[in-house]
C-alpha cells in the first residue's frame, strides 16, 4: 500500500505543522509546533485523552487546559498488554500526563 497524507487534503491541524507523532499498537498522537496534541484510533481504554472511551477515525484536539495550560513538548504512545488497551504520556513543561490502560503502572 501506499502512504497516505493524513485526514486527507483537509487542513486536519489547522494548518499547524505537526513536529512528533507516536503510534502505539491502534491509536495515535502528534504535536504540533504550538504543542498542541491530536490524537486518533481506538480509544477503548481512554488512551486518546478525551475523557471517554470512544474511538476517533479522524485526528481530534486535546485542549491544553488538559495538561494544566502548558504546551506539549512530546508525546508516546505504549502498545497494548496481553490484549488491553494502550496509554499515552504527554510532556509538557509543568510534568508528564499519562491517560489510558494503567493496571501495572505505566501512568506513574
Amino acid at each position: 500500500l501506499l502512504p497516505a497524507c493524513v485526514g486527507g487534503t483537509d487542513k486536519v491541524f489547522d494548518v499547524e505543522a505537526v513536529v512528533m507523532v507516536a503510534a502505539g499498537d491502534a491509536h495515535v498522537a502528534c504535536v504540533t509546533a504550538k504543542g498542541t496534541v491530536w490524537s486518533w484510533g481506538k480509544g477503548s481504554s481512554g488512551q486518546l485523552g478525551h475523557g471517554d472511551r470512544d474511538p476517533r477515525q479522524r485526528p481530534v484536539r486535546l485542549g491544553k487546559q488538559m495538561y494544566g495550560g502548558s504546551p506539549a513538548v512530546m508525546v508516546a504512545c505504549g502498545g497494548a498488554i496481553r490484549r488491553r488497551g494502550g496509554h499515552t504520556l504527554v510532556l509538557t513543561g509543568v510534568g508528564v500526563w499519562s491517560c489510558g490502560w494503567g493496571e501495572f503502572g505505566q501512568l506513574g
